[in-house]
């Protein structure tokens, strides 16, 4: 029987964090910036990231779990596939510079709905305009 932890080290073959609740899967991406593959449930707020591309995201199941957990052990060529991948893609997508973008972009949006609210009302609802 396969024990299941919650262990985070650069030196691990594959990082696994079967929990349902894992909403925002930041733990997921600290492992990938390693190099790890990463097993997580299907429930993980980023599982979608996660399966295929860095690892492999099963339903909260034990056996299921432990398949995976053995399936990725027995297959060097997809660890290290998975590890170069997850590297990759925090490089590029999950970056302190996209996601200070991306949070600006959502900011303005809020913004320039709000002033196109008080447009509609025909009033000021204290908004500047800060361009």
């Amino acid at each position: 029987m396969v024990k299941m932890e919650r262990i985070i080290s650069v030196d691990e073959d594959v990082f696994v964090n079967p929990r349902a609740d894992e909403i925002f899967g930041l733990v997921f991406l600290e492992v990938a910036t390693c190099g790890t593959p990463v097993i997580c449930s299907k429930g993980c707020g980023i599982a979608d990231v996660i399966d295929g591309q860095i690892g492999l995201a099963v339903p909260y199941d034990k056996e299921q779990s432990r398949d995976a957990v053995l399936h990725m052990i027995g297959n060097d060529k997809l660890r290290r596939e998975f590890g170069e991948k997850g590297k990759l893609l925090v490089h590029e997508r999950f970056n302190w510079e996209k996601i200070a973008e991306q949070k600006k972009n959502v900011y303005q949006s809020v913004i320039q709905q709000r002033k196109e609210l008080s447009t509609l009302k025909g009033g000021a609802d204290g908004l500047q305009d800060s361009d």
